[in-house]
C-alpha cells in the first residue's frame, strides 16, 4: 500500500482534470482515436521528472530529478466505461527521505497502511477514453493529512507557525487538491482521447477547472493543439499542446490557498506584485487503434515578472 506514498511526494501546481469548451478544429483529414481494451490489460510506463529553479539572473539555483515506473491496469470494463488501477514503483530511498523530512516512524507507516486499507488509486474513463472520475481519494486524503499533521507535532516549531502551517495543510489534504496533483501525468495521457484528431491542423479551445482552494471560483486555461502523423512514427499520432494559464487565475489559486491565514500586508503585496504566469507544453504519441500512449513529454515553465523561475519536465 505504500505505492501511495510515492504519489504524495513532490506534488506540483496545476491540474489536468479539465472539461472541454469552445473547440475549434480544421475540417479535413480526421483521425479517430478509440480504445479497445480488455479486462486485465496492463500498460507500463517509465516516468522521468526534473525540477530546475532559476535565480533572477537566469542562473540555475537548484536542480532535482527522479525516475519511477507507472503501471495502469484495466480492473473493470462495462459497455460504457473502463476502471483503471494505478500503481507506481516503490523507491526505498525516496521513502526514507520522506520519512526523515516528515518525521515519520515505522509505526506511523503502519498507521498510514491501515488508513489506506489496501485500496489503490483508480480512475474511470469512457469507452473512448474521456476522463470521468477518480476513486479512493478520501482515504488517500486522510493519509496525506496524517503525514502532514504528524510533521507539526514537534517542539522546534512555534505555536504561531504551527497555526499557519495547520491552516495550509487543512487545504492541501482535501480530496479536490489531492485529485488535482496526483493525477497530472495520468490524465495527460488520456486528455484528448475520444476526440476526432485532424491531421496537420491546429485546435484552439478553452478549459475550465474548479479552484481546489476556492470551490466557488473557476480557473481558465487556453489550449493550442497541433496534431500530426509524422512519416517516421509508424502511424502513431503526435499531439503537441501549448497550455497557458493567465496571471489572474494563478493569483486566485494562491489567494485561495492563503485565505483565512494570518499573513502580513507586506507578504500579500509581494504575492500580488510577483504574480506568476505559467506555460505548459505537452508532446506525446498515441496508438490510434489501441488508445495507448507510447511516449510523452511535458514541460511546465513558471515565470515571475517575465523571468523564468522554475522549469519542470516529465
Amino acid at each position: 500500500m505504500r505505492y501511495f506514498l510515492s504519489f504524495m511526494i513532490g506534488m506540483g501546481i496545476g491540474s489536468s482534470l479539465l472539461a472541454q469548451d469552445s473547440i475549434l478544429v480544421a475540417e479535413p483529414n480526421f483521425i479517430p482515436v478509440v480504445t479497445y481494451w480488455n479486462l486485465n490489460d496492463t500498460f507500463s510506463y517509465t516516468v522521468m521528472k526534473t525540477d530546475v529553479q532559476f535565480t533572477e539572473d537566469g542562473i540555475v539555483k537548484d536542480s532535482t530529478g527522479n525516475q519511477y515506473n507507472l503501471k495502469l491496469t484495466v480492473k473493470d470494463s462495462t459497455d460504457s466505461i473502463y476502471v483503471i488501477e494505478v500503481l507506481r514503483s516503490f523507491d526505498w530511498n525516496e521513502l526514507g527521505l520522506t520519512m526523515k523530512q516528515l518525521r515519520l516512524t515505522n509505526k506511523d507507516m503502519d498507521s498510514i497502511d491501515e488508513i489506506l486499507n489496501s485500496e489503490h488509486l483508480e480512475y474511470v474513463i469512457s469507452q473512448v477514453g474521456i476522463y470521468k472520475e477518480t476513486r479512493n481519494l478520501k482515504n488517500i486524503s486522510k493519509a496525506v493529512e496524517y503525514m502532514l499533521k504528524n510533521y507539526l507535532e514537534t517542539d522546534t516549531i512555534s505555536d504561531a507557525s504551527k497555526a499557519q502551517v495547520q491552516s495550509i495543510f487543512d487545504k492541501l489534504s482535501t480530496p479536490e487538491y489531492v485529485n488535482a496533483k496526483i493525477m497530472d501525468v495520468i490524465i495527460l495521457m488520456h486528455k484528448f482521447y475520444g476526440l476526432r484528431l485532424a491531421q496537420d491542423s491546429i485546435w484552439e479551445f478553452d478549459q475550465k477547472a474548479q479552484n481546489p482552494f476556492a470551490p466557488d471560483q473557476v480557473m481558465n486555461y487556453h489550449n493550442r493543439v497541433l496534431t500530426t502523423i509524422p512519416e517516421d512514427w509508424g502511424g502513431l499520432v503526435r499531439l503537441q499542446n501549448y497550455v497557458s494559464i493567465n496571471a489572474s487565475d494563478f493569483i486566485g489559486m494562491v489567494k485561495g490557498l492563503f485565505s483565512g491565514i494570518n499573513i502580513t500586508s507586506k507578504q500579500k503585496e509581494e504575492m500580488v506584485e510577483s504574480y506568476p504566469t505559467v506555460e505548459i507544453y505537452i508532446s506525446y504519441a498515441i496508438d490510434k487503434d489501441l488508445g495507448k500512449v507510447e511516449s510523452m513529454y511535458m514541460e511546465k515553465s513558471i515565470y515571475f515578472k517575465d523571468k523564468l523561475a522554475r522549469l519542470q519536465t516529465i
